[in-house]
């Protein structure tokens, strides 16, 4: 005779929830445990120099134009537009 309930088992969609519940953290961490050692320390990213472009001037002191990888400015928060700030 064919077993009609699943009493006394684990439904399936019940264990796909519980297998997600536990994988999904534990995949989290295991990511943060292998990118951690990667990461540079946090005060030599405080220390970090801005590089300036080649700024190519004429006589009379005129930008006639900036050569190499330009990095971004620092700002201030009170620098920042609400609308940015919003956004995050």
């Amino acid at each position: 005779m064919k077993k009609l309930s699943c009493a006394g088992s684990l439904h399936p969609v019940l264990a796909f929830v519980l297998v997600l519940i536990l994988a999904l953290p534990l995949g989290f961490y295991g990511t943060y445990l292998y990118l951690v050692p990667s990461l540079p320390d946090m005060e030599i990213l405080k220390r970090a120099q801005i590089e300036m472009p080649m700024q190519v001037y004429t006589r009379d002191d005129k930008l006639l134009g900036e050569f190499g990888e330009k990095l971004s400015d620092p700002v201030r928060y009170p620098d920042i537009p609400p609308q940015m700030v919003h956004a995050f």
